[in-house]
């Protein structure tokens, strides 16, 4: 299973790889860069999260809501 940054990756390099300016590919190379640093920092934040939620006794509602307020995902 991918997350949603490595499928964003993939959709970069595959637009990357229809493009011909090579303006733009090295633009989005750039951006494949920061995308493929910020995996290790998702994988991370990710293993953090879910230690601190290993427990049984925990619902999913509040580690949906403990979720939304960590990462700052909830609609505003």
């Amino acid at each position: 299973m991918k997350t949603a940054l490595q499928e964003l990756i993939d959709s970069i390099k595959e637009f990357r790889d229809n493009e011909s300016s090579p303006l733009v590919i090295s633009r989005l190379n750039q951006v494949l860069l920061k995308a493929a640093s910020m995996l290790e920092k998702e994988k991370s934040t990710t293993i953090g999260f879910a230690t601190r939620f290993s427990h049984k006794e925990y619902t999913l509602s509040y580690i949906t809501k403990e979720f939304e307020e960590t990462f700052n995902t909830k609609d505003q």
